[in-house]
């Protein structure tokens, strides 16, 4: 994918008409307060902790798109999940409003690289910008998944 489609499919994603179904931002405005926290009695994550991941790992990515070369998160540490967080109302729109921020400053960034920045190998690992930012997309999606059907459910 180059720059332009990557964009275009983070912004199909996010707000727009995406082939498989709801965009995740009006899946997320969609999530009333009352179901925030709570989890089922197979899922050990609730939906704020599932944003709060996502955008972790946005941060990441950002921070790396930016040359943060020794940024890393541990899988499975704090950073990664926050297992013990219970979110105020304030805190799940802060959440929203962080991922809408984070969506717009990803999109800018992108579109200041050169194509060839998309076939560098991203610090730390073991894989280029180019599956990094694919990454991206599908990890939003899985969650995002994870928050819908949560959100069904609870």
């Amino acid at each position: 994918m180059n720059i332009q489609e990557t964009i275009q499919n983070l912004k199909e994603l996010h707000s727009g008409n995406p082939w498989h179904g709801t965009a995740i931002l009006p899946i997320l405005q969609g999530v009333a307060y009352d179901k925030v926290n709570r989890k089922t009695a197979h899922q050990s994550n609730s939906i704020g902790q599932i944003l709060e991941h996502m955008l972790s790992w946005r941060s990441f990515i950002q921070r790396k798109l930016e040359g943060d070369k020794p940024f890393d998160i541990q899988v499975n540490s704090r950073a990664d999940w926050n297992k013990d967080k219970t979110y105020t109302q304030e805190e799940w729109q802060t959440l929203i409003d962080e991922f809408e921020k984070s969506h717009q400053t990803l999109c800018k960034i992108i579109a200041s690289l050169d194509k060839d920045f998309l076939l560098k190998t991203v610090p730390g690992r073991n894989y280029d910008y180019t599956f990094l930012l694919n990454g991206l997309s599908q990890h939003d999606l899985y969650h995002i998944g994870q928050i819908a059907l949560l959100n069904s459910l609870l």
